[in-house]
Parts: structure tokens; C-alpha cells; sequence
């Protein structure tokens, strides 16, 4: 599978940035987004350079909830690459949910 594929990668060697990244993608894809954030991170240590690693890790965090973070990690894909549409539509939908949120406060 890829998991094992990824996993074996980084056994030969644990400082290959993209191959968290894909290990994070797996785990994204799973919905074991600890595991997700993890790796994602992981890989950002490795390369902060990385985009879709900064959008992925912003995914994550949204979808599980901390909305903060995601919008930090879709700003710093955008930083590196101003051409990330789906990090500006993430961006945008995730003002929008705040919105929402903030007008139904009392």
C-alpha cells in the first residue's frame, strides 16, 4: 500500500520531506488526521518550503477544528506560492464559517 510504501521510505531516510508529506496525505485520506497533522509537520521541519504540505496541514487542522491554525498554515501555502487557489478558497471559506459562527454569538 502507500502507507507501507511512504513508511519504508522514511526508514531509509527519516529527513525526506516529501515522503511525510505523502505519509500525511495517506493518513488525511483515512481521517486519522493526528497521524495527518503529524507527519505534515514533520515534513514542514524538514522543508518549510512546501505549500501543499502548509495547505494539507491547514486541511487538517480544519477539519478538525482549529480553525486558528488552519488559517495560518493556508496563509504560509499562499506566502510561498501566491498561486495556490485552493489554499485562497480554503481561506475564503474558512472566513466565511467564522462569520457565521461570530453572528450567531450572543
Amino acid at each position: 500500500t502507500a502507507r507501507l510504501h511512504y513508511q519504508e521510505a522514511l526508514e531509509l531516510n527519516p529527513q525526506m520531506a516529501e515522503a511525510h508529506q505523502r505519509l500525511g496525505e495517506v493518513f488525511s485520506e483515512l481521517k486519522q488526521l493526528p497521524l495527518a497533522v503529524q507527519e505534515f509537520r514533520a515534513a514542514l521541519l524538514r522543508n518549510p518550503k512546501l505549500p501543499e504540505a502548509h495547505f494539507m496541514l491547514g486541511k487538517a487542522y480544519a477539519e478538525s477544528g482549529r480553525n486558528k491554525e488552519a488559517v495560518a498554515e493556508f496563509q504560509a501555502a499562499l506566502e510561498i506560492d501566491p498561486q495556490m487557489n485552493e489554499a485562497a478558497g480554503a481561506l475564503k471559506r474558512l472566513g466565511k464559517m467564522e462569520d457565521r459562527a461570530e453572528g450567531s454569538k450572543p
